[in-house]
């Protein structure tokens, strides 16, 4: 959010239309990686730790193209 606030200082059309742009896809992008990690893959694993998550893209394939979409 730092690049949104030097957008926004720059007081110029461009660097405000980034800082907007840029607020709008943080709206979106960090409220589904969250749905994602902290809800549906716990959910479905039981945990959170990466080195036990190995092999994901076996048995959630779609949600493997989401996810990676979405980081």
């Amino acid at each position: 959010m730092a690049i949104v606030v030097l957008g926004i200082f720059s007081n110029n059309i461009i660097g405000i239309e980034g800082a907007i742009l840029l607020s709008i896809a943080h709206g979106f992008v960090s409220p589904a990686l969250f749905i994602c990690v902290g809800g549906i893959i716990y959910d479905r694993t039981g945990t959170r730790l990466i080195k036990q998550l190995k092999g994901l893209v076996l048995y959630m394939p779609i949600f493997t193209i989401y996810f990676l979409f979405l980081v």
